[in-house]
């Protein structure tokens, strides 16, 4: 976070693997003077229990770790047991749970913000570019 607020690009939310990341985020952001929701939101994920205390109160997506958790249980002794066959995929609902920390996006804002984010595009793929001629030159071929 602190590498992407000295490199002064300007963005209107963050979106953090875990809600850890997200109080360090917000944290980070307010060290750099900027406010978060007013100047960028944060959202987290797993609502850990310190989530609902932190200030601004973190909006996080809720997993249903406990049915997770005994489906998998579950799906293990089946499996085991020779009564269902391996199932590739199961999909379980996360839930948004919105507190403090997000709010909408002014539309003087997200002109600017769009700008910049088509020049960290731009600057990504330039970088990307860079990296693939990197790679062809050492492997000595070429891709399409």
């Amino acid at each position: 976070m602190q590498q992407l607020l000295a490199q002064h690009l300007r963005f209107t939310a963050v979106v953090a693997f875990n809600d850890m990341s997200a109080i360090g985020a917000i944290r980070a952001l307010q060290d750099f003077g900027l406010r978060v929701p007013a100047d960028v939101s944060v959202i987290g994920l797993d609502d850990i229990h310190v989530a609902a205390f932190n200030n601004p109160r973190l909006t996080t997506i809720r997993q249903p770790l406990t049915q997770m958790g005994r489906t998998a249980a579950q799906c293990a002794l089946n499996r085991l047991l020779g009564s269902e066959p391996f199932r590739e995929q199961i999909t379980f609902e996360p839930e948004l749970v919105v507190r403090e920390s997000t709010q909408a996006v002014k539309s003087s804002v997200r002109a600017s913000a769009r700008e910049s984010l088509a020049g960290l595009c731009c600057s990504l793929a330039e970088h990307h570019s860079s990296a693939m001629r990197r790679c062809e030159d050492r492997r000595g071929t070429k891709s399409n």
